[in-house]
């Protein structure tokens, strides 16, 4: 049995409980991401200002979330949260490599898992490039300045 067959045999209204889920899948998300950018600046010796996870604006941007430090923060604060998505990618992909027997008997979690082992760091890690390739603004462009 593989995950595919898992997944395939998964009820329809599985599929749309996640969907309807996905705001806090994003919440979840974000927490990570402005965690590490929180726990690197804590790292540096930064004091955390402010440090907000649910989505608002500012000066008329919209933001995910963010956290605001005192001084400037170095590049592996700002990488943090990429370093945290590789750690929950490559572990998401020891936890289901060969077990998919394992899963099978739990696959009420199995999605959740997937989601937030996998799915999540891929998207934060794309989105993030994005505004760096596309806009030249975001936690790569600050740590990638000097390119």
């Amino acid at each position: 049995m593989t995950y595919l067959d898992i997944l395939k045999d998964f009820p329809w209204w599985i599929w749309v409980i996640h969907i309807i889920l996905y705001p806090l899948y994003q919440i979840i998300g974000t927490l990570k991401h402005e965690g590490a950018h929180a726990l690197g600046a804590k790292r540096q010796g930064l004091r955390i200002v402010e440090f907000k996870y649910l989505p608002s604006r500012i000066d008329g941007r919209w933001y995910w979330g963010y956290v605001r430090f005192t001084g400037e923060a170095n590049k592996t604060t700002l990488l943090m949260p990429y370093y945290v998505d590789a750690a929950l990618f490559f572990g998401g992909i020891v936890a289901f490599m060969n077990r998919e027997e394992f899963w099978a008997q739990r696959t009420a979690w199995l999605l959740p898992c997937m989601i937030l082992t996998l799915a999540l760091p891929i998207v934060d890690v794309i989105y993030n490039l994005g505004k760096w390739l596309f806009g030249n603004r975001g936690d790569f462009a600050k740590a990638f300045k000097d390119l």
